[in-house]
């Protein structure tokens, strides 16, 4: 598994809002089973009322939660979806330790012309939404 440092992430000025400071990473991590190609594609999002070095422990651990999720999605997936997914954006937000979530957006081979948005709240899947 990565493991982030603190200097692996780097604010992004134009995500950044009023209220959370947004950054990439300058690594590539592991998404359901998934190598995120493209950085960019990774938002994290905390509250200007946290501090990054307190949360980073956190996210790496939140970061590992996403990979291996396998068993908190609540449906039996076929055995190689994971092998068949592609993961487009993710977007974690952090406004302190005890409270955070997850937006990822993907798609597999079965709904090639959707996307799968799957809502987490903490550890915790909030829901999945098929559009398209």
């Amino acid at each position: 598994m990565t493991r982030l440092e603190y200097n692996d992430l780097i604010v992004n000025e134009d995500e950044s809002t009023e209220n959370c400071i947004c950054y990439n990473l300058s690594k590539n991590i592991n998404i359901f089973e998934v190598f995120m190609n493209d950085l960019e594609d990774i938002r994290i999002n905390i509250s200007k009322n946290s501090n990054l070095s307190d949360l980073i422990d956190s996210i790496n651990e939140y970061i590992h939660y996403l990979n291996n999720c396998e068993n908190e999605l609540g449906e039996s997936v076929y055995k190689n979806w994971y092998n068949d997914l592609e993961v487009y954006a993710v977007d974690i937000t952090f406004n302190s330790k005890e409270d955070y979530g997850a937006s990822i957006a993907c798609g597999d081979q079965i709904y090639s012309d959707h996307i799968l948005n799957f809502q987490f709240d903490n550890k915790k899947i909030d829901y999945i939404s098929l559009n398209g």
